[in-house]
């Protein structure tokens, strides 16, 4: 699963630049997504700008609780490098990750 190595900023209003662990790098405008319980909160641009990578997560977090799933994040990347990208998600629930299903996931797996 990519993670998220390096969070270089905010480029624009929600617009923000990453690098994977694969050395990929990847311009992404969030604002189509932050829609919903979880991410409205992060239209506001003072509590969007509070982003930062998780390095333990590998990912991106906001002190309200929301992230995106690196899974997610890669594959827009890829989707937009081919030419085929979609600004629409499954549903939250199944393409976006919130923080503590992330942690669970971490947990379980280091267990196993």
């Amino acid at each position: 699963m990519p993670k998220i190595s390096e969070f270089y900023g905010i480029v624009e209003d929600y617009t923000i630049k990453v690098q994977f662990d694969d050395q990929k790098e990847f311009v992404f405008d969030i604002e189509p997504y932050l829609y919903g319980e979880v991410f409205e909160p992060l239209r506001k641009k003072s509590t969007f700008r509070q982003v930062k990578i998780d390095k333990e997560l590998g990912t991106i977090v906001w002190p309200t609780g929301a992230d995106f799933c690196p899974d997610f994040l890669y594959q827009k990347m890829e989707e937009k490098k081919s030419g085929t990208y979609n600004y629409n998600m499954n549903t939250p629930k199944e393409e976006v990750c919130l923080k503590e299903k992330r942690r669970k996931y971490e947990r379980a797996k280091r267990k196993s």
